[in-house]
């Protein structure tokens, strides 16, 4: 099985779009539903998924609520 660490080593400075159409997962975990503060009293729950491609590239995935839209929020090293 794939360990992975809790939070990616790099973070990208904006989420880009992700289609897995003709990509090969190899493994994933998750969904961790990730939330912003109660004080910011902002709805935006996102579920993050740790995702390995079949090339090996490690990837931190959310998708956008209410959704089909996947987004690489971070590279795992």
């Amino acid at each position: 099985p794939v360990v992975f660490p809790r939070r990616p080593s790099r973070l990208l400075p904006e989420p880009e779009r992700i289609s897995f159409q003709g990509l090969r997962v190899a493994a994933f975990e998750g969904p961790e539903r990730i939330s912003p503060e109660w004080w910011e009293q902002v709805d935006s729950e996102r579920d993050y998924y740790r995702v390995v491609l079949s090339d090996g590239a490690m990837l931190w995935v959310y998708r956008e609520p209410g959704t089909r839209e996947y987004f690489v929020h971070g590279i795992f090293d």
